[in-house]
């Protein structure tokens, strides 16, 4: 679309990492819920998760296999998958720090 920048900040690695993630739903519901990742970058991340949840609200994310949490804000809603009834979500974190522990190419923009 002419006047639209689609490109991402960042690269994005399709890596899945086990988090913890938590929050308060599209019907005012507080969830917490163990998933994974579909892809990360150094602003953000696509997860999966079984509550619909609404762009711009603040959630949690917790590594798994560390005490490492941080805020992020919801930027983007998929389709649920008809099988496992899981939405991909879009993730852009609050705080821009190493958040996962890994190195990502230099960005091509």
């Amino acid at each position: 679309m002419p006047g639209i920048d689609f490109r991402r900040r960042s690269v994005r690695l399709p890596l899945r990492i086990a988090i913890i993630f938590s929050g308060t739903d599209a019907a005012h519901e507080a969830f917490h819920e163990n998933t994974e990742t579909l892809d990360i970058g150094k602003f953000g991340a696509k997860v999966l998760t079984s509550r619909k949840l609404k762009i711009g609200s603040q959630v949690s994310v917790r590594r798994a296999n560390s005490n490492k949490t941080e805020t992020f804000r919801v930027v983007h809603v998929g389709e649920p998958d008809p099988q496992t009834r899981k939405t991909p979500v879009g993730l852009e974190m609050s705080a821009i720090e190493d958040f996962w522990g890994q190195s990502f190419p230099t960005d091509s923009w």
